[in-house]
């Protein structure tokens, strides 16, 4: 009995930890973006400028109507994915640290979409792009969660070549 409330306890502080690191970065997010709204600092490589962002990553298909609201359903579409296959994720720590940034850039930029009709962008990086702390959270997910799968693809590739070539 002991050991099964031991149990429960670990798993809410779990839970308790996980909700809150996904509430700060959010927050860190939506601070961030209204404190630099209007905002121009700096000529170097890494600036800041705010900028609405209509369309997705680079600016692509601001021009396209509806694509915000397109956006948004696709991305809730995810984040009921990504929830629903919570347990996966939080499997190990790795993977929900992958977890807790998929969820915190998927709600920090579709808040801007539903409340603004854009997303405030206001970092940049000199002839390459701007963006924000969740485009940030959501790009570390992404590629922490593709470095185990191409990895394991590799892997399975390697043993099918081996086991074609006879070695």
């Amino acid at each position: 009995m002991k050991k099964k409330l031991n149990q429960t306890k670990s798993n809410q502080i779990s839970s308790i930890t996980l909700y809150s690191s996904i509430i700060i970065l959010i927050l860190l997010d939506l601070l961030t973006k209204t404190f630099f709204t209007n905002k121009f600092y700096g000529n170097g490589f890494i600036f800041i400028q705010y900028i609405q962002n209509l369309g997705s990553s680079f600016g692509i298909f601001s021009n396209v109507n509806l694509y915000s609201t397109l956006i948004l359903i696709l991305s809730i579409i995810v984040l009921i994915i990504i929830i629903y296959k919570k347990e996966h994720f939080l499997t190990n720590k790795y993977l929900t640290f992958v977890f807790v940034f998929f969820v915190a850039g998927i709600i920090g930029n579709s808040y801007d979409r539903l409340f603004f009709g854009f997303v405030r962008d206001f970092i940049g990086l000199k002839h390459l792009f701007i963006f924000n702390l969740a485009d940030l959270y959501f790009s570390i997910a992404f590629i922490l969660f593709m470095i185990p799968e191409l990895s394991d693809t590799k892997n399975l590739k390697s043993k099918k070549m081996k086991k074609y070539h006879g070695k």
